[in-house]
């Protein structure tokens, strides 16, 4: 197994330079001294956990990149960190044993003795850590994200993501390591200290790939935003909302994000962060198939005005909390207001407040600008 994985630890720390051999030995030390037999049940699970905090926590940074994640549940979780912990090691050793198994070939060793074959095969070997890269991060961008992703924005991102690694690498072999200040000031503690900023930059790099590969998914985030826009505006949310359940009566299906952007003229990132309150608060579904669309998560008729209120309330106290309140006097008012409002609208419900206005229009942007005016 050391024999398959040196060359390519080696080739992923090239940009080390000779401090990557050093620190690839190191690791490569750990490796050979750990013993299955004497790690025992309890060293193997405390293994498992610390691999799986590890991928919970890119998890969470690509969620962060993606303006938060869907909900998953524990099983689902699980079934993401197993399948992430098999995935990678598969892979890495899978293509690094056919290439030695391939190689030992008698035939294919002739085939290499040919000049053109051997230089195209050299060539190859050159970039294999490139494609295994490319591999693993495109697997991050699919199967870790908690929206649903199409492969080929993720492979477009791992690409991208892999040839910024490359050229960051070829930045940082010329112009951290080839200088002799570190290994002047830190002495020993060089290799440590240049691993942990190259281990940093590719996390950085990991991360602006899955930021990219959000844009792919959601074109329409990348409009400016409107100056002035508050995000925590009671209008804005109740817009979605009416714009969901119109379309929902409308074609008897889902609108998408960026559908909602194009209706509302809102950018797409502010239309995503409407989407989430509504999303957990159990108001809206979002469909499993790409591209994803959003659509009451009950009948519209189970839904009452008097929940959407509350949750409305709920959202514009957690702003204020971030914010600082407002004037008290008028703090007090607003709760009021809400109050009396809740009480006329106990017996409403999302279809009467929509129907009606759908009935009168037959334009969705006459139908907008009603709703939006009442």
């Amino acid at each position: 197994v050391h024999n398959q994985v040196e060359p390519l630890l080696l080739n992923l720390l090239e940009p080390l330079g000779d401090e990557g051999v050093q620190v690839a030995e190191q690791i490569l030390g750990f490796v050979s001294n750990i013993e299955v037999k004497v790690l025992g049940a309890v060293g193997l699970g405390v293994l498992v956990y610390t691999v799986a905090s590890l991928i919970h926590k890119m998890t969470r940074a690509i969620d962060f990149t993606w303006n938060g994640g869907g909900e998953r549940s524990l099983a689902q979780r699980l079934g993401i960190y197993m399948l992430m912990i098999m995935l990678g090691p598969l892979i890495l050793f899978s293509v690094a044993g056919a290439i030695s198994n391939a190689v030992a070939v008698p035939v294919v060793q002739n085939l290499l003795s040919v000049h053109l074959i051997g230089s195209v095969y050299h060539l190859i070997l050159e970039w294999v850590p490139f494609m295994l890269v490319t591999i693993m991060l495109t697997l991050v961008y699919w199967i870790l994200p908690g929206k649903t992703v199409r492969w080929y924005n993720a492979l477009a991102g791992g690409i991208l993501a892999a040839l910024l690694w490359k050229l960051l690498g070829w930045i940082f072999a010329v112009v951290v390591v080839g200088s002799a200040k570190y290994t002047a000031i830190y002495s020993a503690f060089a290799s440590a200290l240049l691993f942990m900023i190259w281990l940093h930059l590719s996390w950085l790099v990991m991360l602006l790939g899955s930021r990219f590969v959000y844009y792919l998914e959601h074109p329409e985030s990348m409009r400016p935003a409107s100056l002035g826009m508050k995000a925590a505006d009671p209008r804005h949310l109740l817009e979605i909302l009416y714009w969901v359940t119109s379309a929902f009566y409308r074609e008897g299906g889902g609108v998408t994000a960026q559908q909602l952007a194009r209706l509302t003229g809102y950018p797409g990132e502010f239309v995503l962060l409407q989407l989430q309150p509504l999303e957990q608060a159990g108001l809206l579904a979002i469909t499993g198939q790409p591209p994803a669309a959003y659509l009451p998560a009950r009948s519209p008729d189970q839904i009452k005005l008097a929940d959407v209120l509350a949750l409305v309330h709920h959202w514009r106290q957690g702003t204020e909390d971030r914010l600082g309140a407002g004037v008290p006097i008028v703090e007090a008012l607003l709760a009021r207001l809400d109050k009396v409002v809740g009480g006329e609208l106990d017996d409403e419900t999302l279809e009467s407040w929509v129907m009606p206005d759908l009935s009168a229009c037959s334009s969705p942007k006459k139908g907008k600008n009603q709703s939006t005016g009442s």
